[in-house]
């Protein structure tokens, strides 16, 4: 692996010191170099709202299950990976550093460290869960990690592989503007952000709705804020406030499914879900169904709303099987292979006890997908099978339903 770096490491300001030292006690400065100059490639990963791998099936997190951002965490290379590597040589500018592996799992926005949530979290991404607390939680926690790992001094290079789903991916955003902006404490070493693998980014932040950033959060991808941005969209997700943030750079990949059909997080097995429209005039949700699921909505006349008289309302019914998060996963496996990440050459169907083969419908489709030649049939016939249906009628906080469709029969987009 060969990297660009106009400071040789017998020049890095850690090994001037480290050198001078070096030939006070009689040793020569070039053996002192070789030993104290170090790269540190760390991966970063942040869940989505709600999301928690530590407390999937517990509590009140019973209805979610790993996400895309936990798997990949799983299988990066770093010291608590079961057969993980020991440190070995990078060449870098042609130049030989020492590679030590870190990474670092964040749970998601809303979550508590005993698995409680916070509704400022849940709902605005703001607080002591929200995405900018999160953010500093991280830089924080990982500068501690380099000082465990390097007992003193400091390393010539950091390197950051920063992955998010959901809100997690505007944490992952606002840390790539962080490191950019000299945030973390390691200013004498060189930093980069050599990955941005974003699932599905939404903010949300403040209020909800909201594409941009908030106090304190930036989700701006322009100035270089990573050498690679890898951004997997969702096609059939259409709630109101999950508006979508595109990157300015990088691939964008937009897959069949709804939001947590890319990120992952539903339960294994088969969900079947009704969403009732009693709005008058529903068309464009109508025209979005039937251009996806091939069928009309069913007609319940008996519905009838207070004060109103008697109205139909319409029924919108999805059955779908689990495992479309699995060709995702393999996605930015494969975007991140093709970038030199440190992971293995390819995602095993089983992580930390967790199935996650495909179907050879859902290969077939990844294949597709790597090979940027997506047929028609075979995306009607993953929607139709694997593809969850998002919008619900549930309250939220007893308040309102936050899962509504937009009015406008099609998602919220836009770029920063």
């Amino acid at each position: 692996m060969a990297e660009t770096d106009p400071t040789p490491p017998s020049q890095h300001p850690v090994n001037v010191v480290a050198g001078g030292a070096a030939a006070q006690s009689g040793n020569g400065a070039s053996d002192t170099t070789t030993a104290r100059c170090t790269l540190i490639r760390i991966g970063v990963f942040f869940d989505g709202t709600n999301n928690s791998r530590d407390h999937v099936g517990k509590g009140k997190d019973m209805d979610s299950w790993h996400t895309n951002v936990d798997h990949l965490e799983g299988i990066y290379e770093g010291e608590d990976r079961p057969g993980a590597a020991k440190p070995q040589p990078v060449e870098v500018n042609g130049e030989i550093r020492e590679a030590k592996y870190l990474k670092r799992y964040m749970r998601g926005i809303g979550v508590e460290e005993d698995g409680g949530t916070t509704m400022r979290g849940l709902a605005w991404g703001t607080g002591a869960e929200g995405v900018e607390n999160r953010v500093r939680q991280a830089l924080s926690d990982l500068a501690q990690d380099v000082r465990d790992a390097l007992w003193d001094g400091a390393p010539c290079d950091i390197w950051f592989d920063t992955f998010g789903f959901s809100r997690g991916a505007t944490a992952a955003r606002d840390f790539a503007n962080g490191i950019k902006d000299d945030e973390f404490p390691y200013k004498e070493s060189k930093l980069r952000v050599k990955f941005l693998g974003l699932f599905d980014t939404v903010s949300s932040v403040g209020n909800a709705g909201n594409t941009g950033g908030y106090e304190g959060v930036s989700l701006k991808t322009s100035g270089n804020i990573a050498e690679k941005i890898v951004h997997l969209t969702a096609k059939d997700e259409l709630r109101e406030y999950f508006p979508l943030t595109l990157a300015t750079s990088g691939p964008t990949i937009e897959m069949v499914g709804a939001h947590s059909d890319v990120g992952g997080g539903y339960l294994p097995g088969r969900e079947t879900r009704t969403f009732r429209s009693t709005r008058m005039n529903d068309s464009a949700l109508k025209a979005w169904y039937e251009a996806r699921w091939g069928a009309a909505p069913e007609t319940d006349d008996s519905y009838r709303r207070t004060g109103a008289g008697r109205n139909k309302a319409d029924l919108f019914t999805v059955t779908a099987e689990h495992g479309l998060q699995f060709v995702a996963l393999r996605l930015m496996h494969q975007h991140a292979l093709a970038n030199h990440l440190p992971f293995p050459e390819q995602v095993p169907d089983n992580i930390r006890g967790a199935d996650v083969g495909l179907s050879d419908l859902l290969s077939d489709y990844y294949n597709q997908l790597v090979n940027e030649e997506v047929s028609a049939e075979t995306e009607t016939a993953v929607r139709q099978r694997y593809a969850h249906l998002s919008l619900s009628n549930e309250l939220a906080g007893n308040v309102a339903p936050s899962a509504l469709p937009d009015p406008k029969g099609e998602r919220t987009k836009a770029i920063l």
